[in-house]
């Protein structure tokens, strides 16, 4: 997002805004420092799911803002197109420059493609947070089956135990370990997704 300042209203552009800038680096790097409260004061409207993270001199001022969640990203856009997100800009501005005047914000640019990418980036997230959980729960159900055939090879195993003692043939012994086995690693499986299941069915 580009904020652009009125020049009209400022003695030297280019010092004004060297001034906001290297205030603003000053005072967000340091969580103790004394004008910190007044900067997050002027920003709370924002709302706790929104941060400004950088402020940069390019063609006019740059501003970097995070947002946590794709309603964050609609809550700012809403603000940008009522000229709210302006005011709470030009506010900032006034009070890092330490200026006497008014510090006009003539133009706050945020280009539709730019607010395109960020929507995109939510709903590709959400699209593959939903995709996760619906893989682990078809995994869960796989799971469950196996778990009800696990039970039938303990059945087997312990058929095959009674026919070994009783015919004495030691080739049967392949057979019970590879079973034993079996039965261990879907016993893992099924006490390592329950929990992912419930997370899922959660979320």
């Amino acid at each position: 997002m580009d904020a652009e300042l009125d020049a009209m209203s400022l003695r030297d552009v280019n010092e004004t805004e060297d001034r906001i800038v290297s205030q603003w680096r000053e005072i967000s790097a340091d969580e103790k420092h004394q004008l910190r409260d007044r900067v997050d004061e002027i920003l709370r409207p924002l709302g706790f799911e929104t941060r400004l993270l950088v402020i940069n001199r390019a063609n006019s001022i740059a501003l970097y803002f995070l947002c946590m969640t794709l309603s964050a990203v609609m809550s700012l856009r809403d603000q940008w197109r009522s000229q709210q997100l302006r005011n709470i800009v030009q506010k900032l501005f006034h009070f890092l420059s330490g200026s006497t005047g008014i510090v006009w914000v003539k133009r706050l640019t945020w280009p539709l493609t730019d607010y395109e990418r960020c929507l995109e980036f939510f709903n590709c997230k959400q699209g593959n947070r939903r995709f996760s959980n619906k893989l682990i729960i078809f995994f869960w159900h796989s799971l469950v089956f196996l778990n009800y055939y696990v039970v039938h090879l303990n059945y087997a195993e312990t058929i095959l135990c009674r026919f070994t003692f009783l015919v004495g043939v030691s080739e049967m012994t392949g057979g019970i370990v590879t079973f034993k086995l079996l039965t261990c690693f879907y016993t893992v499986l099924f006490a390592v997704f329950k929990p992912l299941v419930y997370i899922c069915l959660l979320t």
